[in-house]
């Protein structure tokens, strides 16, 4: 199944957003309050790894910028979009935070879409390997 490339990027942003959602409600449940941020941390690069990767292997072209797309979503989605109307950072200290984490969930989207390409390529090759008798 090829999507073309827009519907590769909002299924990747809706899977990586479904699975984020579910790894949220189960740890939701079992984290303590103070490890509870770099949790929410690790599965949102997780969940982004998955989305990059479903982006870049559903398109009709494998390309890594589908999955800087899906993370450049979420950030603007997730991200800033909350965070400007509800949380405005106080301190230097807190906006620096914020930047380097949305680096490294863009940064997660390309490891994902980087996987797919991988996982394209060998499957190609393998297709395309000579049979000899």
């Amino acid at each position: 199944m090829r999507l073309n490339p827009m519907k590769s990027i909002i299924l990747g942003f809706v899977v990586s957003y479904v699975i984020f959602s579910l790894l949220f409600n189960l740890t939701l449940l079992v984290a303590l309050d103070s490890v509870f941020h770099q949790i929410r941390t690790v599965e949102m690069i997780f969940s982004l790894i998955i989305g990059g990767f479903i982006a870049t292997y559903f398109a009709k072209e494998k390309k890594i910028q589908y999955g800087i797309y899906v993370g450049i979503t979420w950030v603007v989605l997730i991200g800033l979009v909350p965070s400007l109307l509800f949380f405005l950072p106080t301190s230097l200290s807190n906006i620096i935070n914020k930047v380097l984490t949305y680096i490294i969930y863009i940064i997660g989207t390309i490891t994902g879409s980087y996987l797919a390409t991988l996982i394209a390529k060998h499957q190609k090759l393998s297709y395309e390997k000579p049979h000899y008798k």
